[in-house]
């Protein structure tokens, strides 16, 4: 009996009315009781969380209530395909218009999380619409009219507020609260900034919570920002410079964790992140474009990975100056006290290193012992340092002390009828003894695993306090 009355609806050229007709008396009065505020609300003012209820409700009704018609319409022998489109005409397009009549809340809500929750909630909802419909394309015309509704560019400025807040946040905290030493958890990053960072660049990504197809440009641009904002966090820390307040009293050496994170982090830019932004970035596209396409990716990328590598270097000569200035420190006054002895009289001739020496390295060793890999980088550079430094300020010594009994000894030449002492001098005990010094020296540099013969200074220091001819 549908098929006669649909068929006599096309032979008098009123499939107009017919369609009028499902549309009023069929769909219109279960849409108008599916559609309210308060079910859209869900049980939360505002959240739209029952709009995915909505949508499975209309599905339902089109399977169980407008099935038989739809099979009506389908008949291939009867040709009423071409002329009726329940789904079409009827049900997408009568679901749009209430959404933007009744329900415009789904369109305009400042919350970023119910924004992309109702906009790929529609999105599916038209999706699975269309594959019951006689002419889908149509379906998925009025289903991309009613998501073009979206402010999608307030949406985007709300995930990046989120987004960069979040980082900002925690670029803030002091660094010794969030440094995680031992890894034992599948997140390969020391500090809680770069893990933050890392899960926010994931977040612009993420399907579930965040990303949409048509602000993917601008979630590729976000994903760069929190990348960009956090290497110049990491350079100016790998300085220690005081405009960056999470390093503030933190230890120079502490930085080896954020020169680990920043290769870490260098090294997955460029081995993974080129393909997965490209796929995300352009979806399904990506196999019908040339080859070049991920080349602003990869430049992009590269040069992220480049500047977080030089950050990590810079925080590697922090270390080395820090360690080198830390071993140093007290050097002087130790070598004061060594003057002191010597000029006492009756000494004798020093046979052991100065008790200092052996403790000179220990804040290398420190640190060796905790990032032996780090340390045994730095290891020839900060014992150099050392060196170099120990050695300018013995052999000053050495010259004054010399200058001194030189000039007493041309004072008291009208005097000096007594015999030679057999005591050597002051400067010659000093000499003796910085050469005991320099050996100790190199010794507990190599108990540390330092390359000694990369330490040149070593032998010139060796050289020049060996006992004259």
């Amino acid at each position: 009996a549908l098929t006669r009355i649909l068929r006599s609806y096309v032979a008098i050229n009123r499939v107009d009315t017919a369609n009028e007709v499902f549309r009023r008396v069929l769909i219109l009065p279960f849409l108008d009781r599916s559609f309210t505020v308060g079910k859209l609300d869900g049980g939360v003012r505002g959240s739209c969380k029952g709009l995915g209820g909505i949508y499975a409700d209309v599905l339902n009704y089109v399977v169980e209530e407008c099935g038989p018609i739809l099979q009506v319409m389908r008949a291939e022998n009867e040709g009423l395909s071409e002329q009726y489109d329940l789904v079409g005409d009827g049900i997408a397009f009568a679901v749009h218009e209430l959404l933007i009549n009744r329900l415009h809340d789904v369109f305009s809500s400042g919350v970023a999380d119910t924004l992309h929750y109702s906009y790929t909630a529609t999105s599916a909802f038209f999706k699975i619409l269309a594959k019951l419909s006689w002419r889908p394309e149509k379906t998925l015309r009025i289903g991309e009219l009613t998501l073009g509704r979206w402010n999608l560019p307030v949406y985007l400025e709300l995930r990046t507020m989120e987004v960069m807040t979040s980082l900002e946040d925690e670029l803030s905290k002091s660094i010794l609260d969030t440094i995680q030493k031992n890894k034992d958890t599948p997140n390969p990053y020391y500090l809680e900034a770069t893990r933050v960072l890392w899960q926010n660049v994931l977040k612009c990504r993420d399907r579930n919570s965040v990303f949409l197809e048509p602000v993917a440009p601008g979630l590729f641009r976000l994903s760069l920002q929190v990348l960009c904002c956090f290497v110049d966090w990491a350079a100016k820390a790998s300085t220690k410079d005081v405009a960056v307040k999470a390093w503030d009293q933190v230890p120079p050496k502490m930085l080896v964790y954020l020169a680990k994170d920043c290769n870490i982090l260098a090294q997955e830019l460029e081995e993974n992140e080129v393909k997965e932004l490209t796929k995300y970035l352009y979806g399904s596209q990506i196999s019908s474009l040339e080859s070049g396409v991920s080349d602003h990716v990869t430049k992009a990328l590269d040069y992220i990975a480049h500047q977080l590598r030089s950050a990590s270097s810079s925080c590697f000569d922090t270390i080395r100056i820090s360690l080198g200035n830390e071993c140093i420190e007290g050097v002087p006054q130790h070598l004061k006290s060594t003057v002191g002895i010597y000029r006492l009289s009756n000494h004798k001739a020093p046979t052991t290193a100065s008790g200092f020496v052996a403790s000179i390295l220990k804040p290398f060793a420190d640190f060796a012992k905790e990032h032996p890999d780090e340390a045994s980088a730095m290891g020839a550079d900060v014992v150099t340092h050392v060196v170099t430094e120990y050695g300018n300020q013995a052999i000053k010594i050495c010259e004054e002390v010399k200058n001194t009994e030189a000039a007493l000894k041309r004072f008291r030449k009208n005097k000096n009828k007594d015999k030679e002492s057999s005591v050597p001098s002051t400067a010659e005990c000093l000499r003796m003894q910085f050469l005991l010094d320099i050996q100790e020296l190199k010794r507990s540099a190599t108990e540390v695993k330092v390359d000694v013969a990369q330490v040149v200074q070593f032998n010139q220091l060796e050289e020049q306090f060996q006992e004259s001819n």
